[in-house]
């Protein structure tokens, strides 16, 4: 039955990604003491969905490709990438849109849009764990 996840590793990628999301509810919802359906696939928040989804990837390659693999390389460039983007630019740019919510009260910026470090290294922890696990059961 666990074979379909090597045969068809998308289905361990969409399936992450959902577990992803439902996690980033969760932790919502407890720090908030509400139910946080309405936070499904909304920027920011523990863990991050973006670095889950790359180490998904970086997983699912490793396991039918191996580390030596140029496919290897490519995914965990640009894993690399959105790991940056994340924590720094998407960072900035939220408290670029918090400064101008200060500014001027007619038009509402989205804040939440980067992650903090702890949030990037879980998401992407995750994502290879989950990954490698799934790929893993026979």
């Amino acid at each position: 039955m666990m074979k379909i996840f090597r045969d068809y590793p998308f289905l361990v990628f969409l399936l992450g990604i959902i577990v992803t999301e439902l996690i980033k509810i969760g932790v919502f919802s407890i720090k908030n003491k509400r139910l946080a359906l309405d936070h499904f696939s909304h920027s920011g928040g523990m863990p991050s969905g973006h670095s889950s989804l790359v180490g998904i990837l970086v997983g699912i390659v490793y396991m039918l490709k191996g580390v030596s693999s140029i496919e290897f390389v490519l995914v965990l460039g640009v894993a690399f990438i959105v790991l940056y983007d994340s924590m720094n630019i998407r960072r900035e740019t939220g408290k670029h849109a918090r400064f101008l919510n200060e500014l001027q009260k007619n038009i509402k910026f989205k804040e939440p849009l980067g992650h903090t470090f702890l949030e990037v290294f879980l998401g992407f922890l995750f994502g290879i764990i989950f990954s490698v696990i799934s790929l893993s059961l026979i």
